[in-house]
Order: structure tokens, then sequence, then C-alpha cells
């Protein structure tokens, strides 16, 4: 991330243009505008390579096996018009669905829409901000963006947060597109395009309706003060006809679920309220640091730089979305809100106006303190920050190698160190077997070892404590098939070709140990009080089972046995 640094000395070397008006035509851009483009690049890559560190190991985790658990129980025709008891999400569980019925379904190819939604905010969103707010602040913002842990977190995911930030913010956008559009084409276009990222945006995560509807009052105030009674008129059948259009689609997609399903929506209301603490741990989260001292310095920054950039109609009326998501939340009483965490995936589209509201931040400041101290390099303020941000970023923990379980909730919890308990109950629950500590003599991630029982619930899979000690990568070895039938968060058939998990393993099929090039099985010989509520997996017949099949174990001290797959 370091690398990044020396860009911020060109991004202040020009000035910033005035805001323009809500048409938001392009400004003319810089003289030496490849040079902009050439950065932008530069900064787009490293945030590409941030996302896509060890992208392909990741092992399929918590809410990411909802989806699953849904192909592997429901039909498609029942997916659509349920919401169901987890927290499935109804578009991408189709789209799984089908993936695996065309080819096989692949955890890569779960992740793959959110990492290209990612990486498509990634790219547009500073150049649609370099057109209307200049490429300083542009620039400034994608540095933010490309660093965000919280965005390359949910870039990484296969769950639909990362796609609806996206296409929420791009719904915006079309409609003050549509709004003021001159021709009959881009009336349709921009229209059409509007409501299917909007309604796509709500069938993914339904608490995105009050942002992606947010417009629509927005264009009643400027209809109501609008003194040009035929521009009135173009307006009102504008935004009437673009309702309806919206209205129509969604009710498409989600009656049938609301129809037949409501309950299981009423069943997660009425539960939980955000706090004060609430709150303080995602600012934590949102500016992307696990520290207070860095968090104070972010907020303060993105104070500052809030009146540079709320004159843009698109920053007005995302701030009235995530207003009215606000009240939505207050309203339903989601559960689990009070959780940061939770909290902020509801509230994702306000993470790139934060950031956003930094880069403005940055900028003023600097310019203001080049005015009083005429010795300050304006670059001095954002090194400030970026620095902060660095230097306390939770990357270090995401991002370090062997990482094969980053998505859960060891390093996604909570982003201060003090608060997360997942990373204190691992530890607290798991046995100091050797074994780990043996491997830690080979390279790097140069083993692979597969361990059960595996729990989908990352509370109770302390991977990421054996990588630490280990210095290898560990991935599930599945019960389903060998001692057990119908374990949550597996896989159920091993010859079941829909599904072609690279991070896991099936232990009724040793040509697949061989195969994912697996080097070590282990069965942990876990105390009762470490298995989940739903397991209800027989630990003394499988060992058996174990023993029966793979014979005198390479090696068994009193937490573990191991065999080396070499030897089967």
């Amino acid at each position: 991330m370091t690398a990044a640094l020396p860009c911020s000395s060109f991004i202040l070397s020009v000035s910033s243009p005035s805001v323009p008006d809500f048409s938001a035509s392009p400004q003319p851009l810089l003289r030496q505008e490849w040079l902009a483009w050439a950065t932008l690049a530069l900064i787009v890559a490293l945030g590409i390579t941030l996302r896509l560190d060890q992208f392909i190991e990741q092992v399929l985790i918590e809410d990411e096996w909802h989806a699953i658990h849904r192909i592997l129980s429901f039909s498609s025709a029942e997916t659509f018009r349920t919401f169901g008891h987890s927290d499935h999400c109804i578009p991408l569980t189709l789209l799984y669905a089908w993936l695996a019925d065309h080819g096989g379904l692949s955890e890569t190819l779960m992740r793959a829409p959110m990492m290209v939604a990612g990486v498509l905010l990634l790219c547009l969103f500073p150049w649609y901000i370099a057109r209307r707010l200049g490429w300083p602040t542009a620039l400034l913002f994608a540095l933010f963006l490309a660093i965000s842990p919280l965005l390359i977190s949910y870039s990484r995911m296969a769950r639909p947060y990362g796609l609806t930030v996206f296409l929420g913010w791009l719904a915006l956008a079309l409609f003050l597109r549509y709004w003021t559009a001159t021709t009959r084409r881009q009336v349709v276009l921009f229209g059409a395009g509007y409501v299917i990222s909007s309604a796509l945006t709500v069938w993914l995560h339904l608490i995105m309706a009050p942002f992606v509807a947010a417009p629509f009052i927005w264009g009643l105030w400027r209809l109501f003060k609008s003194a040009d009674r035929n521009q009135r008129k173009t307006w009102f059948l504008r935004g009437t006809a673009l309702a309806a259009g919206f209205a129509a689609v969604l009710a498409a997609l989600i009656a049938l679920p609301f129809i037949n399903d409501l309950t299981s929506l009423s069943s997660k209301s009425g539960a939980d309220l955000p706090t004060l603490e609430t709150l303080n741990g995602a600012l934590h989260f949102w500016t992307g640091c696990s520290q207070t001292w860095a968090v104070v310095i972010c907020v303060a920054l993105m104070a500052l730089g809030v009146s540079s950039v709320c004159r843009l109609p698109i920053v007005q009326i995302g701030l009235f979305g995530i207003a009215l998501t606000v009240a939505g939340i207050l309203l339903t009483r989601p559960a689990w809100v009070f959780n940061p965490v939770t909290f902020v995936r509801y509230l994702l589209p306000l993470l790139p106006l934060l950031l956003l509201f930094l880069a403005a931040g940055c900028l003023k400041s600097g310019q203001y303190l080049k005015k009083k101290l005429s010795f300050l390099r304006w670059w001095a303020v954002v090194i400030i920050p970026l620095a902060a941000m660095i230097l306390t970023s939770p990357l270090h923990q995401i991002l370090r190698v062997p990482n094969s379980s980053s998505l859960g909730l060891f390093s996604l919890f909570d982003f201060r160190p003090e608060k997360n308990i997942v990373p204190k109950q691992m530890r607290g629950l798991l046995h100091p077997s050797p074994f780990w500590s043996q491997h830690a003599v080979w390279p790097v991630a140069s083993k692979r070892i597969s361990v059960a029982p595996f729990s989908f619930e990352s509370d109770k899979w302390p991977a990421p404590v054996w990588e630490i000690s280990s210095n290898q990568r560990v991935i599930p070895a599945f019960l389903n098939g060998f001692c057990n039938n119908d374990r949550l968060g597996e896989l159920l058939d091993p010859s079941d070709r829909r599904f072609r998990f690279r991070n896991a393993v099936f232990l009724a099929d040793v040509q697949m140990l061989r195969d994912r090039r697996v080097d070590w099985i282990v069965w942990r010989k876990d105390s009762p009080g470490q298995k989940a509520g739903w397991d209800t997996t027989d630990m003394a017949a499988c060992e058996t089972k174990w023993r029966t099949v793979f014979g005198a174990p390479d090696y068994e001290d009193d937490f573990l046995m191991a065999y080396q797959v070499k030897n089967l």
C-alpha cells in the first residue's frame, strides 16, 4: 500500500476546479490528462491487487453457505418465491443454481459478481468525480477506495453487499442522467438503466429500497422548486413514468416472496436497535482504522470535506437515501443490527461517500494551510490520514499469508482488536497441539492441511490460528459420505458434479485428496463444548471410522490425529 504514497504529490499539485451546477456537465480536464489517467491506473492496479490477494484460496464460510444450503434443499422455483429462514440472497442463489447446473459451481465463481462490482466501483466512481470535482479530489478518492479494508473484504465475499453498493450508486447516477436527458434515446437508455439497476439492488438486499427510491423525493423537490411550467410538466411525466417502471419490475421480482413468505421477514424484525457503541464500531469499519486516534483524524477531515462535495446532486440524493435507510432500520429493528459489522453492511453505500468527504477534506485543509504556511507542502496533509489508515489497517491481518479464512469473523467481527472477541474465543478453546508448530519449519504456504470436522460458523473453525502457528494453508475435510450424510456447511455427495469446490475435500474420496494436493488430513478430537448447535455428528463413531479406513495415524496426540496423504 505504501507504493501509492508518491501519487499524493501529483494529486495535490493541481488546483481543484469549482463544483459545477446540478446538470453535472463535464469540466475541462488537466493539460496533462494522460498523467492523471496513468496515476488512476496505478491506484486501480493497487486496489485490484489487494482484492485479488489469495482470492481463489478462500474457504467458503459463514453466511456464504446460506445459498448452498438453499440449492441443496430447494428447487429454483421455491427459491424465487420465498425469503427462507436463512438470509440467502434470492437472485444470487438463483444464479448459483444455474451455474451449478451448467458447468459446475466453485467458490471463485460464487464470488466473481462481487469482485467485478468492486473493480468497477474502483474504476468508475473516481472517473465520475473527476468530471465534476476535478482530478485531485478524484485521485485521492480512488486511493482511499483502493485501500478500504471493508470494500476489499466485501469485493471478495459471496454475499450481495459489494454488489449492492455499486448498483445502488449506479442507479442514482442513471436517474440524474435520465432527469436531464434531452433526446428520446437518452430517456429510454437511462430510464431503463435506472429501473434495472435499482430493482436489482432491492432484490439483492431489501434494505436498499429507501436508498434507490430517494431520487424520486429529490425529483419532487426539484419539480416544485422550478418556475418553468413546461419544465415542471416534463419532469412530472418523466418521474411518473420512471416510478411506474421501477414499481412494476420490482413487484415482478419480490411480490411472490412477500405473499408467500412474509413471516420469514417479520421473524427477523422488531428485535434489535443500533447503539452508540454500534456507531463507534462502525466508524472504525468505515475509516478502515483499528485505533481510535486514527479514526478521529479521518472523521475530522471528512467533516471538513462535506461542504465541498454536498453541492453535487448525487451526493445530496445519496445522503437523503442513507437517512431514509437509517430511518428504516430504526423502524424495522432488524436482528443483530446492534453489532457494528451488521450495521455497516446495511449502510455500506455510505462508505464511498465518506471516503469522498475525506478526499475533499484533505484538499481543503491542504489549501488552507498552504495559504497560512507557505513553506508547507500541500501533500503533507494527505500523508497524515493515509499514514494513519495504513499503520492501523486490519489489512495486515486480513492479507497475511497464508490466510484461507479471511472472510470469517476472526478478521471481520470488529476492526478494534480489544472488541473482537472471536480470536480470543478461538485461542481459549483451542488445544495447543505441537503438530501445528512443527510445520512452521517448511516454506510458507507450501503445504495444504485438510481438517475435520469443519464448521461453517467461523467462530468454531479456528483455522486462522492453525495457519498462524503452522504457516501452512488449512482447508475443510467434509465428513458427508464418510461418517455422516447431512452435515450443514458441507456438500452432501462427493459424486455431485454440480459443485467444484477447490478449497475443500471429501474424506470419502482419497483420489480427490491427491488431486487437490492435500499433504495431511487431520481429525480434531473436539470436546462437546466446541460443537455447533446444529451438529449431531457422532464424534466417537467418526474417529473409529478414521482408524478403520486409514489405519494407524502418522501423528497423534491428545488433541488430534493426522495422516499423510501420500501414505493412504
